[in-house]
């Protein structure tokens, strides 16, 4: 994938080039003002700037990125392409320079670029991708793979799942990894009983563990017991963590018992919460008895998944004080009651039991009366929670007190879902207060591009005059280049992390800041998804908090494999402290979340967190650059 050197290319000055495109980027300010900089003698710059305007998500860059394909130099051309993919409209363009461009480097991001927009003219153009370098092949099947989490129409058809599941034969693990990816996110019931028994031995042998995983849950919609069997033996968790999802759509009692067993919490947890979701018979008993285990993570992973298929008797135990918090919050989170979550939302003991019944209010009632009670929480995330409430079931007798939570409100979160809210409430309201107008006012002037976005449509339909947002404070380019290292020293062992300044400059600045102010000192990993992810970085430590500001999104070709360092979000633009680290190679977070760094050491620590565990300090370390 691209090495993206530009930013290492010189220290930045305050009028240097970069920073203008930095700050442009990072404002989110039309890309036309980036223009200017696409016709640099240096092509460090030109490619820059191209990122750049993919960065803005401005259609307006969708003429100078197509020009800049034609750029002699293949770095520019290659991050060109990937803008494209950013950029609405993009695909066209890139189909075309498929046609002539020859460097394989260019071409494998033109066909990864074409994933993230999806468009039915692009499938035969990937496919034909798949036949040529290991390079070019990966990316065209990363991209099928994303479009077939979008749902695209044709995705499915045999001679798209037979071209992947060619490429298995492949010697290069990257290429067969992202055919083995895609072949997950679809439905293997087209293929030829021949070839579906060959992804099945390839799943019990390919010497790829990632491979294996992901053939294991492409063929579980068409597979019975004995594929979860032999998967279920597999010396990789990985592995048997895909067995144990599967066993929400196959029926195999003696897996299940095997895996329920696992010596890894991990695969004990996943095969909970597939039997939650599980519809044969006999899912619930062979769940029942960890509600007994002295692991707490397996004990909460039962309480979810015994409610889930409808036994719900045990939930009144766990919801007692003196069971473990982390029972607790599972037992509120399988309620069903509105005015029990509704009471534990405003009036919890702990932040994550407020916020896991108010998650569940959006599961469970969609009410403008239920979201108007939660405005009168002093927690922020529960405020958050009633205003999205409001918004998916607008009731103008409320807009009042929507407007009073407002006018005060500092938390980013609560001033998105308030624009959201006041979207959906003031079509109906005849005399708009004048408080309205203020607070939109100042949505549209923040220094977060996420409420800047949201404030945009309420202002529109007030008639208010466009405002020039605030001038972002940034940092010295040349100083933050230098921030390189993290050590993140957990109670189980020290992960460390090489950071990317020359990728996302502004993510890893305030990384380093948060670290250096002591953020994270006595944080505990909120979330554990085994085989996925482990996340920290909540001062709440529920998943629902961060710092009192957001910062952009700095999206890039690079990819999420094991270990790797992203930025969490509730969408675009929505950063501020969680990160998480990705456990196995994840390509479908690839160019939707910002990444930020690598592990260079620490890989069995990171394997071996469970949630609750604890971060006592985040050391940075910086090299100056010469």
């Amino acid at each position: 994938m691209l090495t993206l050197p530009f930013l290492l290319a010189a220290p930045a000055l305050a009028d240097d080039p970069l920073t203008d495109i930095w700050r442009h980027e990072l404002e989110r300010r039309p890309a036309a003002g980036l223009v200017v900089h696409t016709t640099h003698a240096d092509p460090a710059i030109r490619s820059r700037a191209a990122l750049a305007m993919g960065r803005t998500h401005d259609e307006g860059a969708l003429e100078p990125l197509s020009l800049l394909l034609a750029d002699m130099d293949a770095e520019v051309r290659a991050t060109a392409a990937f803008a494209l993919g950013l950029t609405e409209g993009g695909d066209a363009p890139i189909r075309i320079a498929l046609t002539h461009e020859e460097e394989p480097q260019v071409r494998e991001q033109l066909y990864f670029a074409l994933g993230l927009q999806p468009s039915a003219d692009s499938i035969p153009v990937l496919v034909d991708g798949l036949e040529r370098t290991p390079a070019e092949a990966r990316g065209a099947a990363v991209a099928l793979g994303k479009l077939a989490r979008a749902e695209l129409e044709g995705i499915e058809d045999a001679v798209v799942i037979e071209a992947l599941a060619a490429q298995l034969a492949r010697l290069d693990p990257d290429a067969r990894r992202a055919a083995a990816f895609a072949l997950g996110r679809m439905s293997p019931d087209q293929l030829p009983v021949a070839v579906r028994d060959d992804l099945k031995a390839r799943a019990d042998t390919d010497r790829d563990p990632t491979v294996r995983a992901y053939l294991v849950r492409a063929l579980v919609p068409t597979s019975d017991a004995s594929l979860l069997a032999a998967a279920a033996d597999d010396v990789d968790v990985g592995v048997r963590v895909a067995a144990a999802r599967g066993l929400a759509k196959i029926e195999a009692t003696e897996v299940a018992t095997s895996l329920l067993a696992d010596g890894n919490t991990h695969v004990r947890v996943a095969a909970l919460q597939a039997l939650g979701g599980a519809e044969w018979t006999g899912a619930a008993d062979l769940a029942r008895p960890s509600l007994e285990s002295e692991d707490i993570t397996v004990r909460a992973a039962a309480v979810s998944s015994l409610a889930a298929v409808g036994e719900t008797e045990h939930l009144r135990e766990s919801l007692k004080p003196d069971q473990p918090l982390d029972i607790q919050v599972a037992a509120t989170g399988a309620l069903d009651d509105v005015n029990q979550l509704t009471r534990l939302a405003i009036r919890g003991e702990s932040a994550r039991i407020r916020t896991a019944a108010a998650g569940r209010l959006m599961e469970v009632s969609a009410n403008a009366t239920t979201g108007a009670a939660l405005l009168a929480s002093s927690d922020s995330a529960v405020v958050g929670v009633g205003l999205g409430l409001l918004a998916e079931d607008p009731d103008t007798s409320h807009l009042p007190a929507v407007l009073e939570v407002l006018a005060p409100a500092t938390d980013p979160d609560v001033q998105r879902e308030g624009m959201k809210a006041l979207l959906a409430l003031l079509p109906d309201v005849r005399d708009v207060p004048g408080s309205a107008n203020a607070i939109v006012a100042r949505g549209q002037a923040s220094p977060s591009a996420s409420i800047r976005a949201a404030a945009v449509p309420v202002a529109e339909l007030l008639g208010l005059p466009a405002v020039e947002p605030w001038a972002m404070d940034l940092p010295d380019l040349a100083e933050v280049q230098e921030i390189r290292m993290a050590r993140i020293l957990t109670d189980q062992g020290e992960l460390r992390v090489l950071l990317r300044p020359d990728v996302a400059p502004y993510t890893v600045h305030n990384f380093a800041k948060l670290a250096e102010d002591d953020f994270f000192d006595g944080g505990a990993f909120h979330r554990v998804v085994p085989d996925f992810v482990v996340q920290d970085g909540c001062p709440r430590g529920d998943g629902w908090g961060g710092p009192a500001w957001s910062i952009p999104d700095e999206l890039s070709p690079l990819s999420y494999d094991e270990g790797v360092l992203g930025m969490a979000l509730s969408g675009p633009d929505t950063g501020g402290s969680q990160w998480f680290l990705t456990l196995s190679p994840q390509p479908h977070l690839d160019a939707v979340y910002t990444v930020f760094g690598e592990l260079t050491l620490g890989s069995g620590t990171m394997q071996s967190i469970q949630q609750g565990a604890l971060i006592e300090d985040i050391v940075i370390e910086r090299v100056p650059v010469r």
